[in-house]
């Protein structure tokens, strides 16, 4: 075990530095601090040490560190990955969250437990890495059902729907009405992908059938009704209306300004490639 000072040293000319009066932590200036300064103590530290272990690994490599004071949780930044110091149930309830990170590429999360003596005496690493997608996938089933056991019949119907979604032939949504104005966005899955909007916008996203099918499978369709309408006091303007064209069937769900328990997962995936700025009005 590499006692503490060795851990600060990153290379001759690079060295992270923790000022013993303030507790504040001052790192490379590869690593990018957001919001707040790093305080180092029993819940932030693991943070010095996983910067350490990456910079020393390679000398091009970058992190972009997010520290809130107030919490003392932290979330580092490297490519395509993220490591947390939440726990995995407090880091996956916030579901904007995760389609952000999802937005911005960022592919796996690592929950990290890392504690050790600062004179190298005892060390302890615990981490977990879960992919962003999984992720939201299994927000989505703990959204619709309660018990595990539910859970469990839950995530078989969605696995055998979701080969029933790789075949998809089309895919349609309407959201408005003919007052206010529908957006409208379809993306029709045959030799070429065609993604066609009413946004007005040009889109600069390269489309991938076999993301937006992911994506999709994301939804939790098998979990859905068939129509939302137990709103007693709608917006008429938020009426919406889903299609699917399957190999062998087509499925369509309704709603007027009530909606499936995962519609942030849908927002997210209309917005990006609609290219509209807001759903609802």
């Amino acid at each position: 075990m590499q006692v503490f000072s060795e851990m600060l040293k990153i290379s001759e000319s690079e060295q992270i530095l923790i000022d013993k009066k303030t507790n504040v932590a001052t790192f490379p200036s590869r690593v990018q601090v957001v919001n707040d300064e790093l305080l180092f103590n029993e819940k932030t530290k693991g943070a010095v040490y996983v910067i350490s272990e990456a910079l020393k690994k390679s000398q091009t490599k970058t992190a972009k560190l997010y520290y809130d004071k107030k919490t003392d949780n932290y979330e580092i930044y490297f490519e395509g990955v993220v490591c947390v110091n939440k726990t995995e149930s407090e880091f996956t309830s916030d579901i904007e969250h995760l389609l952000e990170l999802l937005s911005k590429k960022v592919k796996s999360v690592y929950f990290c437990s890392i504690d050790y003596d600062l004179n190298g005496n005892y060390f302890h690493n615990a981490t977990g890495k879960i992919d962003v997608e999984k992720i939201i996938y299994n927000f989505g089933i703990r959204a619709f059902k309660d018990s595990i056991k539910e859970r469990v019949a839950l995530m078989k119907t969605a696995n055998d729907f979701n080969k029933k979604l790789s075949g998809i032939k089309r895919f349609t949504f309407n959201f408005g009405n003919a007052f206010g104005g529908i957006k409208k966005l379809a993306i029709l899955f045959g030799e070429e992908l065609k993604i066609k909007a009413n946004s007005g916008k040009r889109s600069e996203l390269i489309p991938n059938k076999e993301e937006i099918i992911r994506e999709l499978s994301l939804f939790g369709f098998s979990a859905w009704q068939s129509k939302y309408d137990k709103n007693t006091k709608p917006i008429i303007e938020n009426a919406w209306t889903i299609e699917l064209v399957l190999e062998n069937e087509t499925l369509e769900f309704t709603g007027l300004d009530d909606y499936p328990k995962t519609w942030a997962i849908v927002e997210y995936f209309i917005k990006k490639y609609g290219n509209f700025d807001q759903i609802k009005e």
